[in-house]
């Protein structure tokens, strides 16, 4: 039996990855009639904007990370402490290692100065997690749906039998007159350099695509920059970067997408959109986003793979290397072969 008529605060997501994960727990708790509270990053509010949510109980808050600043912890604090809150549930989607210390304190706080005293139950292996009132063992090596749904099975605040819902996002209708569809769009961006595929390698796949292929490289302009002198120039080929609905909206009306192993990974995967994401440090079973129409190109042929470290130790990345852009285009026209465009030509 789920629970019903609560007051729940999920969080902390910072990454899209993480928060998107969590969106069909979110729409089964509002669908049972509970009101929900997510605290997440600005990029994370602006991208709630464009989730379908099973109800208007929803309400976003906007934090940012608590090394930021001692002004901006308080004021959270203080934003939390006011809210009706029944139960506050933390995100399972950080691994032991690189779990806040600071945020099982904090949430101490929120409960001690909160007049509903609301429980704080999260995955027992993070640190300082006996803070929590319930601690719940989650298999971190799971996907991260797949987690979090696990710790409202475990806590039973959702129906045990059911099974995650991944359809989280409005439909994007084509824009009359619009220039926006492309064959494939790529988000090279990645949050450490570990993820990232070398630029010399984009030029390279390129080049096996049939040369009216429309593509399109998404993205921040610091992103972007290198690309546009690494990418051999052609009118075929554009480079876009705006709000984060503009680059959501492009990914969903592409024939296919090409990914790091980045928060954009996930909104190509909850798209729906035929996808192709690179992993090379960090391991797939755990991180890789949950769709079917999703594919995860990893080569773990080094005997440090994978290692989920944020930055090399032997200053390299190899791991990336190691996906070759030959395969990676020979995939890609693989989907676009099923979406009928025609004469596409054979990889020797």
């Amino acid at each position: 039996m789920s629970w019903r008529d609560r007051s729940i605060l999920m969080g902390f997501y910072l990454g899209i990855g993480d928060f998107l994960s969590a969106i069909p727990v979110v729409n089964e708790l509002l669908g049972n009639g509970n009101r929900v509270t997510v605290a997440a990053s600005k990029v994370n509010c602006q991208l709630a904007e464009l989730v379908k949510f099973a109800s208007h109980d929803i309400r976003m808050v906007e934090f940012t990370t608590f090394s930021q600043s001692v002004t901006a912890s308080m004021t959270l604090l203080r934003k939390l402490s006011r809210l009706d809150i029944d139960h506050i549930f933390v995100s399972p989607h950080a691994q032991k290692s690189v779990s806040s210390w600071k945020l099982p304190i904090m949430l101490r706080m929120v409960s001690a100065l909160n007049s509903c005293r609301p429980k704080i139950i999260g995955a027992a292996d993070e640190k300082l997690s006996h803070l929590y009132n319930r601690r719940l063992d989650i298999d971190k090596n799971r996907n991260l749906v797949s987690r979090e749904w696990d710790l409202h099975r475990a806590a039973g605040s959702i129906d045990s039998n059911r099974e995650p819902d991944l359809d989280i996002f409005r439909s994007f209708e084509p824009e009359p007159a619009s220039d926006d569809s492309y064959d494939l769009v790529i988000h090279p961006g990645a949050s450490r350099p570990t993820k990232t595929w070398p630029n010399a390698y984009y030029d390279q796949m390129l080049s096996f695509l049939p040369g009216d292929t429309h593509v399109c490289f998404i993205g921040l302009p610091d992103e972007l920059a290198p690309l546009k002198y690494a990418v051999t120039a052609a009118p075929n080929v554009h480079f876009r970067t705006g709000s984060i609905a503009e680059m959501v909206r492009l990914v969903a009306q592409a024939q296919a997408a090409l990914t790091m192993d980045s928060g954009f990974s996930h909104v190509a995967a909850f798209l729906g959109v035929p996808h192709f994401a690179l992993f090379g440090s960090t391991d797939p079973v755990a991180y890789a986003p949950a769709s079917k129409r999703s594919t995860v190109l990893y080569r773990p042929n080094l005997p440090c793979q994978p290692c989920n470290l944020h930055s090399c130790p032997y200053r390299h990345i190899e791991c990336m290397k190691q996906i070759t852009p030959s395969e990676v285009a020979e995939a890609i026209l693989g989907v676009l072969k099923t979406a009928n465009k025609v004469n596409l030509p054979e990889l020797s």
